[in-house]
Formats: structure tokens, C-alpha cells, sequence
């Protein structure tokens, strides 16, 4: 009876291992390890996970090691996932459109991309919102997922370092073969001295477009190319737009091909040899946008290889709202063999400004009969715009020109206004415009404001007593009776204008918005490493805020900054913003937030920190650094406490670090062991 349990017992333990065994084979054939691979860029560098994961991906590595080799998960159907060294997968920050990181614990949309196939082992990667990767300036810094064309910059050579088959890959749809492509050459993978294997080339697709040449390859991938972020956008740059007429959203119509460039830089570059209006055309004439600053080469250059006639429709150059013709184009012709027909550059305009600065905000005016001059500053004025001021009554409707202003060359100017009459307008309130316009204005009333591409404005009372009992002290005779008649009557009007400027401010401040802004990294700051920063704007006041901007300036790298469009009373944004520290040391760090009201009148705040940046070798914590500013205004990191009029980071870790000097030059508060000024220079006496 023993016996025949001992044989059941090792009949059952048998089959458990023959299940376990037939599972694990099973497992085996549906999930294949990992191919280990690297990626070069266009200028030769490696990809490269900085820290082994956990930090940005750039392409600034000569030689492939642990932070190079990546993982590449077939997750089916050309999507890819890519594992660094520690284990963390590549994000495409946004799902696409910002910086690419290795710092995600599993993989979800942001994580998966779309592994397209060229010839000669180049390969690209679509993140999720149809983007595709790429090595900014073709290697050397960052990998970003901005683009929506492919050029040199967006492919990369896949190196295998395993013999794992590579995915099942599908090709662009778009592309159709040309040729046979040549069969699939083996190497030797360039990670170690003496290799053990070859690696297993990605397979060539059937329907890749291919060429006898890198070259003609790289060609036929540049239709077209369009770069909206030829330019990574910094405090100074402005958002252009080129279309075919007036409105921002006219297409343009080119026979055959155009290309756009910002400082030598493609913005977009259409070169299929079709025209615009062909329905065969890979690009239909939608209008271009891009970034830049004033002052930047914008050229435009059409060409007709070979076409038997030639078109360019107008061009028309938008900022702001504000809409300047670049050119009339030139009328459907025949071509009399012009190759090139169109080759113009222009420097890109700064939008039109103009601001008051007398009177101020809430100021109080006495009439006069010489009037209030009026003053202020204008910058971008072109012909065909001219300056006006306009004073308001908010009694009424009316809007009265006053005398056009003088200008200066050095961008000031100025005028005479009223603001009402001797006998009329005491103890009222005004708003007092100043306006840059195409328009031509008469001195005088006008029934409605005027169209304007820039405007200022400011809100004034009037105060003094009345013009009639100013005769009455002067004809009456009763000297004594008048003065004390003057005074009941100016303490009665002062007291009336002092509640209606109460009144105006209260208004004013009820419709103002209010913002605070919380930057947090996630880690401390070392030198040339970029940091991502995560910005958040709220509004916490009862007005609209509008155009808002925030801008970081000092010995630093900015990029990926953009303006939030609107944020309305209660709501808040986020904007990521990449930053990168040019020194070590306790760095001054200048953060600005712009923006403007519902009136459009402008509005900024700023405040003036430090920053501690760790060495290149030195090691940073990974607690998080947080600045606040607004109503605040201080700067914070894990733990730290406030001290002094600033709370002071140390080490870019977040330990507070108490001032106990100010600097004799220009008052600014240093630490004990400090022994110059980190704000003006000057050195600090022990």
C-alpha cells in the first residue's frame, strides 16, 4: 500500500514538472527577450540616457557603453518601447511635442512609439500624437519629439547588439519602391574589442523608397519638410505665421515648390515639383508658422525646375494680429525657363508698441488751461501707422481726439490733452488711450474707438473745485467768506472724488486677474545638464488673464517655453520649460511673468533668486527644488525654511541657508563665506 502512494505521489510530481516545462516554453515563444540595441545620430553620436535612465535623452555619446544600450520591446503591429540602462522606459513628454525622457516605470501611450524602416539600417520613431523624434542641430544636445516632417535630423542608424530577431516592421504608407533593395549586409556590433556574435540587420521592407544612394534617399524623405521649431523659442522670440493673403489662414499657392528659411534654418522646404493647387502635392499651401525673433533673416524662395509655368500667390507676414505684405507675388506665367523666380529676404519685424507713462494709473488731474501733458514711448512704428491719444469720459460715450503727439527718434512722445472743460468735468473719471493705427484721425469727437494695432490706457479723475466759485473768490469782494465757501465746497468734491477713485480702484482691482507661479524640479541643478522645470500658473483674482508668459533669464539655457493663451479666474496651467546652467556656483536667476488683462492693457511681475548649481562630477539630490513667486515671492526647496527676505537654496538640494551680509554696493544679501557680490561683483569685506 506504501509502495502504491510513493508511485501516485511520483506520478504527480512528474506531470507538475512536465506542465511547469511545457509553460515555460510556452512563455518562451510568446515572449521573446528583449533585442539589445543602440542608436547614432546624424553626425555620429550615440543616444544616450543620461544617468543610465531617469533623466533627459540626448545624442552627445562617441563611443556605446551601459547608457547607450537600450532595450527595444516589440509591443506588435511597428510599435516599439524603449528600456534604458536602470530599467525605465522612454517618454515622449505630452505624448510629443516637448522633451523625450527616460524616466517612466511602465509603458502607456506616451511610452509606445511607431518604429518606421529605411534602407541602411535608418530608422525613425513616431511618438504619439504623430511626431517624430529628433537629434537637435542632427546631434550633439537633446532628442526632442517636435517634428512633423523627416530630414536628416529625425533619422537614426540602428546599431543591433544582440542576435534576438528584430520586430516585424510595416513602412511608411506614403513611400513606393524604386528599386531592389540590396540584401542585408552583417557586421560586427561595436560594443566590445572581441565579439562573440554578429548582429541580425533590421530586414529591408518591401516598399521603402529607396535609391542608389544615402543621398537620394535622404531626398526623397524631404517632401516636405516642415519645421515649425527651427528655432527653439526663448524670451525674445515671437510667433509668426506667412499665408497667401490678409487673414492668417489664406493658403498660399506656389507653382512649383517654396522653401522658408529662419536665419539658414528650414522652416519648411517643398520640393515634390508639384504645385500647390495639384491634388498630387504633399503640401497644399497651408499657411506657415514658426518661431523667431525681431531682427531674424526670414527668406522665401520659389522655384520651377523644369515646369512650364510659374505662380506665387502674395505674401502676407502676421504677428500679434497685426497682418504686414511682404510681397505681391507674382501672377500665373509662363515659366521661359526660370528655374529660380522668386529669391527675397527680410528682416522680421517687432510688433508695434506703445505704453503711457504720464499720466499714471489712478492719478488725480487738475484742469488747467494749458491742458495735462501727456507722455510716453513707442517702439516698432512703420509707415503707413501713425500715434494717436484719445481721452474717454466714462460719463458718456464720447471719444475725443486730442492733438497729434510729437515723437522723438529715441521712441518718446508726447501731447496736450483735457480732459473736459473750465466749467465742465470736475470730479469725474476719464480713461486716456494712446493708440497705434492705419487709420487717419481728425482732432475731435469720434462715435466709436478706433481700430488700433497697439494701445495703451490708464484711468484719471479730475479734481479741483468748481470754475464758478474760483469767480466768485475773485469778484465777490468776501475775501474771508469765499476762502471759507473754497474750502466746504473742495473738502465736499475732494471727499466725492476720493470714493469715486476708491470706487474706480475697487472696480478696476475686482476685474484685475491675479497670478502665482510655482516652479518645482524634480532634482537639484548641475552644470550643463538639462533640467525640466514644471511651471505652474494660477489665477486667483477676478479677472482674465491673457498672453502670459514666463521667462527665466541669467548665466542659464531656456528652452520649450509658450505662452498660455487665456486663463480665466480659478484656473490654473502647467508649462514644462527646460533649462540647462552654463556655471557652477550660486547663479542669480531672473524670472518674469507677462501677461495683460481683458482690456489688453499689460502687466508683468518678476523676482530676482539664486540658484546653487552643483559641478559636473559633483553628485546633486534628488529631493525636489521649488520656486513660488507672486504675492509671496520666495523660493523653497524640500524641508528648507523661509529666512531673511529670501529663502536661499543650498546646493540645489533644498537646505535653507541663512544671509547674514548685504553687499555695501547695492544692498543685496550674501552668506557669511561668500566674499564677492553675487549680484553686482563687488567684493564683500570680511
Amino acid at each position: 500500500m506504501m509502495a502504491k502512494k510513493s508511485y501516485t505521489l511520483l506520478i504527480a510530481v512528474a506531470l507538475v514538472a512536465v506542465i511547469n516545462l511545457g509553460l515555460l516554453y510556452a512563455a518562451s515563444q510568446t515572449s521573446p527577450s528583449p533585442s539589445k540595441i543602440a542608436l547614432r545620430a546624424n553626425n555620429g553620436q550615440y543616444l544616450c540616457a543620461e544617468g543610465g535612465g531617469g533623466w533627459a535623452v540626448t545624442a552627445t555619446r562617441d563611443v556605446i557603453s551601459d547608457w547607450e544600450t537600450f532595450e527595444l520591446i516589440d509591443l506588435g503591429n511597428s510599435k516599439v518601447a524603449l528600456r534604458a540602462y536602470n530599467g525605465q522606459y522612454f517618454c515622449a513628454e505630452g505624448g510629443g511635442g516637448w522633451a523625450v525622457n527616460a524616466n517612466r516605470d511602465a509603458i502607456s501611450d506616451w511610452e509606445t512609439f511607431e518604429l518606421i524602416q529605411f534602407e541602411n539600417n535608418k530608422v525613425a520613431f513616431k511618438a504619439h500624437n504623430g511626431q517624430y523624434l529628433c537629434a537637435e542641430e542632427g546631434g550633439g544636445g537633446e532628442i526632442v519629439a517636435n517634428r512633423d516632417g523627416l530630414s536628416d535630423w529625425e533619422l537614426f542608424e540602428l546599431i543591433w547588439l544582440s542576435q534576438i530577431p528584430p520586430p516585424t516592421l510595416t513602412p511608411p504608407p506614403t513611400l513606393t519602391p524604386t528599386l531592389t533593395p540590396p540584401p542585408a549586409p552583417t557586421s560586427t556590433p561595436p560594443l566590445t574589442s572581441t565579439p562573440t556574435s554578429t548582429t541580425t540587420p533590421l530586414p529591408t521592407p518591401t516598399s521603402v523608397a529607396t535609391s542608389s544612394t544615402p543621398e537620394q534617399l535622404i531626398a526623397s524623405l524631404r517632401t516636405p519638410v516642415y519645421n515649425s521649431l527651427a528655432t527653439i523659442a526663448t524670451a525674445d522670440s515671437l510667433t509668426y505665421t506667412i499665408s497667401g493673403g490678409p487673414s492668417p489662414e489664406t493658403p498660399l499657392v506656389v507653382d512649383d515648390d517654396l522653401e522658408v528659411t529662419v536665419n539658414d534654418k528650414t522652416v519648411l522646404l517643398d520640393n515634390d515639383n508639384v504645385s500647390t493647387k495639384d491634388g498630387r502635392t504633399t503640401w497644399n499651401g497651408t499657411p506657415i508658422t514658426f518661431f523667431a525673433a525681431p531682427g531674424d533673416e526670414l527668406r522665401i524662395r520659389a522655384t520651377n525646375p523644369g515646369g512650364i509655368e510659374i505662380e506665387l500667390s502674395p505674401l502676407y507676414l502676421h504677428i500679434n494680429g497685426q497682418s504686414i505684405k511682404l510681397s505681391d507675388g507674382i501672377s500665373r506665367t509662363a515659366s521661359e525657363g526660370l528655374h529660380e523666380f522668386f529669391d527675397e529676404r527680410f528682416s522680421l519685424p517687432r510688433p508695434p508698441e506703445i505704453v503711457i507713462t504720464s499720466p499714471e494709473e489712478g492719478e488725480m488731474i487738475t484742469w488747467s488751461p494749458e491742458g495735462y501733458y501727456a507722455k510716453g514711448t513707442y517702439s516698432g512704428l512703420r509707415p503707413g501707422l501713425n500715434i494717436y491719444v484719445i481721452v474717454h469720459p466714462l460719463t458718456t460715450g464720447q471719444w475725443w481726439v486730442q492733438s497729434t503727439p510729437s515723437l522723438s527718434d529715441e521712441g518718446t512722445w508726447e501731447t496736450r490733452v483735457y480732459f473736459g472743460t473750465e466749467e465742465l468735468g470736475a470730479g469725474e473719471e476719464y480713461e486716456l488711450y494712446a493708440v497705434i493705427t492705419e487709420l487717419t484721425l481728425e482732432k475731435g469727437l469720434l462715435d466709436k474707438f478706433p481700430d488700433s494695432i497697439a494701445t495703451s490706457a490708464v484711468r484719471v479723475s479730475r479734481i479741483e473745485a468748481s470754475p464758478l466759485i474760483q469767480r466768485a473768490y475773485v469778484y465777490g469782494g468776501a475775501i474771508g467768506l469765499a476762502a471759507v465757501l473754497l474750502v466746504i465746497f473742495a473738502y465736499r468734491k475732494g471727499k466725492r472724488s476720493r470714493k469715486l477713485a476708491e470706487k474706480a480702484q475697487r472696480s478696476d482691482s475686482a476685474r484685475k486677474p491675479e497670478l502665482d507661479v510655482t516652479i518645482t524640479a524634480d532634482t537639484g541643478f548641475k552644470v550643463g545638464t538639462w533640467e525640466q522645470l514644471h511651471a505652474t500658473i494660477s489665477n486667483s483674482g477676478a479677472g482674465r488673464a491673457q498672453n502670459i508668459m514666463l521667462t527665466l533669464s541669467g548665466p542659464v539655457e531656456m528652452s520649450g517655453v509658450k505662452a498660455i493663451p487665456t486663463l480665466d479666474p480659478g484656473e490654473k496651467a502647467e508649462v514644462l520649460v527646460g533649462i540647462k546652467p552654463k556655471e557652477h556656483g550660486k547663479l542669480p536667476l531672473a524670472i518674469r511673468v507677462s501677461y495683460t488683462d481683458e482690456t489688453d492693457r499689460p502687466s508683468e511681475f518678476s523676482v530676482d533668486q539664486y540658484i546653487t548649481v552643483a559641478k559636473e562630477d559633483e553628485t546633486v539630490s534628488e529631493r525636489p527644488v521649488t520656486i513660488h513667486i507672486g504675492s509671496i515671492g520666495e523660493i523653497l526647496g524640500a524641508g528648507a525654511t523661509k529666512t531673511g527676505d529670501i529663502g536661499m537654496v543650498k546646493g540645489g538640494i533644498g537646505v535653507a541657508e541663512k544671509q547674514t551680509k548685504k553687499c555695501p554696493r547695492c544692498g543685496q544679501a550674501v552668506s557669511e563665506d561668500e566674499k564677492f557680490c553675487s549680484k553686482c561683483g563687488e567684493q564683500i569685506n570680511v
